[in-house]
């Protein structure tokens, strides 16, 4: 079956915004077109139409839909394969140029009429195309979900070849959200499976985007190291498109060594391969290291106007976490221009776009600007009214000694005013900064943990012993536990406070996905109060839930087991918090040896928290822990 129709999508999300249009794609399209001509046969005919219009869609939008269109006709009664190939272009034709709920639209019709003649392959396709069409639209819950279900699939399958793909879109959409440990799982998943199958192209993407997570966390010179080595893979298999997008992540790269010579050199080098090859997507990116570039310079006008072209760029392909950036850095410079009400203007649709694209966060910044902005204009009308005074003032000379003593009021009053005003500013600057090197702190723990967490993978990932495998995996869930912590502390307005049942809830579904899935139908059961803990309660809280599920996943449950189920509980009973935590597996037959270190580190965790530890066997296995100290915000 011919799924070239597909290809330019399923490849959207790996690391550009187009899929590289070969040097030859003119002949290519031309000696499709006299095939046309000469072919006789309707099948031909109908894949030749397909074929076309997945060649011309990067170009031209109208004759890519024209010939699936007509391919389609061609196909609805007696080629239901085709009919479905045909849906998938003219979804494909519309997702390249940015109209992504009509590209949808046929996505969901190319899936029905897959299913309908049981083509697993194809399905799980389509899962991937709407997939990329919501992660483009800023929707990244959706995107995930469908993501998950095409890898579920080509899993069963084995699709080695669109599972890597799956695997590397699932590592975008953790990019994105900041969770740079999954995606480095994800995309070495998807880098292995490559290296594999000898995909250059694919082992290209994967490098590309293993780069831009060593950006994120500043390690500029490996993600200088990885840039290069996509622009070599880009110049061997021929591919301009891949080759402007390599040349600006080299950019990239420069600035984050903060070398603005060469970075400004890379990126002028990157737009003129960009612009060659219309990449207007990609070409937004450009400008905006452009712009970043002689911000640092403290050449803003300049900066601005490269700022403007990746917005225009933005805007057309619907890059909302793109334009999200783009509005706070022009809100920027405008502040620093001085010119007020058109930095409140781009604070607005930075927020605007922001809560659209992220969680809805505090408004703090925009209410201080909105504050700034009306305090301005009561001032200008406190001055008119005392210019309407001072004129009523001449006209009352009778009134004069009265009309003095009032103006002296309001200017003592005024200015006792501003000088508590001023005071109450100092006060929230200095409390937002230290929030803000709090948060700061938070991160970089988190950050921090992520790189331990990801040696401690690739170190298992060289060893064969099995115990030392489960040993680093089980150190890596501990870190993981952790991790979870900052990162909710840096994400939250609740700096210094954890809640308990949302916390909980995130750290047993991680848990469960990436220890659980080998035990069938296993069902989680989680009723956790809304308690919020301090960090030195809800760390040591968190590593004994971490170390208690694990080993209900290790030792509860055969393989076959029935209806497995496991069962989370905290709630605070008088003066005590209870954790309980059971299953319904094989239990045990004595209490678990002491001389275990993950039992050492529960009875350890437990007394530091003045806890009193239990276990039953009883229709499995029943964990009991009561905790007297612990510290509530």
């Amino acid at each position: 079956m011919n799924f070239k129709c597909l290809k330019y999508v399923l490849l959207l999300l790996i690391i550009s915004l187009h899929i590289p249009f070969s040097m030859n794609g003119q002949s290519v399209i031309d000696s499709l077109k006299l095939e046309l001509k000469k072919a006789k046969n309707k099948e031909i005919k109908i894949k030749i139409l397909n074929d076309l219009s997945w060649e011309i869609a990067p170009t031209n939008i109208r004759a890519s839909i024209g010939y699936a269109t007509k391919a389609l006709n061609l196909a609805k009664e007696n080629y239901p394969n085709y009919k479905a190939e045909s849906y998938t272009c003219l979804g494909s034709a519309f997702d390249m140029h940015g109209k992504y709920n009509e590209a949808i639209s046929y996505y969901n019709k190319s899936y029905d009429a897959y299913k309908s003649i049981n083509d697993s392959i194809g399905m799980a396709k389509v899962f991937l195309n709407i997939g990329a069409s919501y992660y483009y639209r800023g929707i990244y819950a959706k995107a995930l979900d469908y993501y998950i279900q095409a890898a579920k699939i080509q899993r069963t399958i084995k699709d080695q070849q669109n599972l890597a793909k799956s695997y590397n879109n699932i590592g975008l959409v953790y990019r994105t959200k900041n969770e740079n440990e999954k995606a480095l799982i994800y995309f070495f998943k998807s880098l292995r499976i490559k290296e594999k199958l000898r995909d250059k192209k694919g082992i290209l993407y994967s490098y590309s985007n293993i780069g831009i997570i060593h950006q994120n966390l500043k390690h500029c010179d490996t993600a200088l190291w990885y840039a290069t080595e996509t622009l070599k893979l880009s110049k061997e298999i021929k591919s301009d498109y891949d080759l402007g997008t390599s040349i600006v992540n080299i950019g990239e790269a420069y600035y984050c060594m903060n070398d603005l010579k060469n970075a400004k050199k890379f990126y002028f080098e990157g737009e003129k391969v960009l612009l060659a090859n219309e990449d207007d997507n990609n070409l937004s990116f450009c400008y905006k290291g452009l712009g970043n570039v002689f911000e640092k310079e403290n050449k803003l006008e300049q900066s601005l106007s490269y700022y403007n072209k990746a917005i225009k760029y933005a805007k057309e392909n619907e890059r909302n976490e793109l334009l999200s950036d783009l509005y706070h850095s022009v809100y920027q410079i405008n502040e620093k221009l001085q010119n007020t009400e058109t930095a409140f203007g781009y604070y607005k649709l930075y927020t605007k776009m922001k809560d659209s694209v992220f969680s809805i966060e505090s408004n703090r910044n925009l209410n201080e600007l909105e504050i700034v902005y009306e305090t301005e204009k009561q001032q200008q009308q406190l001055i008119e009214k005392d210019n309407e005074k001072k004129i009523l003032r001449n006209y009352i000379i009778a009134l004069a000694f009265i009309l003095i003593f009032v103006i002296s009021s309001i200017y003592i009053v005024n200015k006792q005013r501003k000088k508590l005003a001023s005071q109450k500013q100092i006060l929230e600057k200095l409390v937002d900064e230290k929030n803000l090197l709090l948060r700061e702190t938070h991160h970089r723990v988190k950050n921090n943990f992520q790189i331990v967490s990801s040696l401690l993978y690739l170190q298992s990932e060289s060893l064969e012993n099995k115990a030392a495998i489960e040993a680093l995996k089980e150190a890596q869930n501990r870190v993981r536990s952790m991790i979870l912590i900052h990162q909710r502390l840096y994400n939250k307005d609740e700096i210094i406070g954890i809640n308990a049942q949302e916390y909980l809830t995130d750290l047993i579904n991680d848990l469960t996905e990436y220890q659980g899935s080998y035990i069938k139908n296993l069902q989680t059961e989680i009723a956790v109060e809304k308690l919020v803990f301090n960090i030195d309660t809800i760390t040591p809280i968190g590593l004994i839930v971490n170390e208690l599920i694990t080993n209900v996943f290790k030792h509860a449950f055969n393989k076959n087991a029935k209806n497995p189920m496991l069962k989370v509980s905290l709630h605070k009973i008088n003066d005590e918090i209870e954790l309980i935590i059971s299953d319904n597996g094989k239990g045990f037959v004595k209490e678990p040896s002491p001389e275990s270190f993950g039992i050492k580190l529960i009875h350890s965790l437990a007394k530091k928290l003045k806890g009193k530890l239990s276990f039953e066997s009883k229709n499995g296995t029943v964990v009991t822990i009561k905790m007297k100290r612990f510290t509530l915000v």
